[in-house]
């Protein structure tokens, strides 16, 4: 069963979060035009890693067709 907890005043009621889950990323592939250049690659390896937070080993960046 699922059962939803609110709490608070009158006016401002919200749910109790128990605990909150993030996936756990293995790895991502880009396909990108420009992905044979190894600049670009480099680029955009680096600023996925960044925002998703994994080590840039874990990024693939692949020319599209």
């Amino acid at each position: 069963g699922e059962n939803t907890v609110i709490y608070g005043g009158s006016s401002e009621k919200e749910p109790f979060v128990y605990k909150n889950l993030s996936p756990k990323i293995g790895g991502v592939i880009v396909v990108a035009e420009g992905g044979e250049s190894l600049e670009i690659k480099g680029v955009i390896a680096d600023a996925v890693s960044t925002v998703l937070g994994i080590p840039i080993h874990k990024v693939k960046v692949l020319k599209m067709k």
